[in-house]
């Protein structure tokens, strides 16, 4: 699987990308990540697909954020495991 590519000329074009690479991620057969702890409940600390998943909608986001306007532009998007999106 590709690595999130975020140097771009197009951001939108780019954002498409990356939600589309994450999808590809997501549709792989699942594969365990190695030293889960216990307490590490969700699928993206657990499955290396959906952690890498998780690194391309990241990518789209920023790339998302480049194109926002005030006064969203000062807005900050964030992908945490624990606590989901947000902005």
């Amino acid at each position: 699987m590709s690595e999130p590519y975020l140097d771009v000329e197009t951001p939108l074009k780019g954002a498409r990308q990356e939600i589309i690479r994450a999808m590809s991620s997501l549709n792989m057969e699942p594969e365990s990540l190695e030293d889960v702890a216990e307490e590490d409940i969700y699928l993206s600390q657990r499955d290396r697909w959906a952690s890498h998943a998780m690194e391309h909608l990241e990518a789209a986001f920023e790339l998302l954020e480049s194109v926002l306007t005030p006064p969203m532009a000062s807005a900050s998007i964030s992908v945490d495991p624990v606590e989901g999106f947000r902005i």
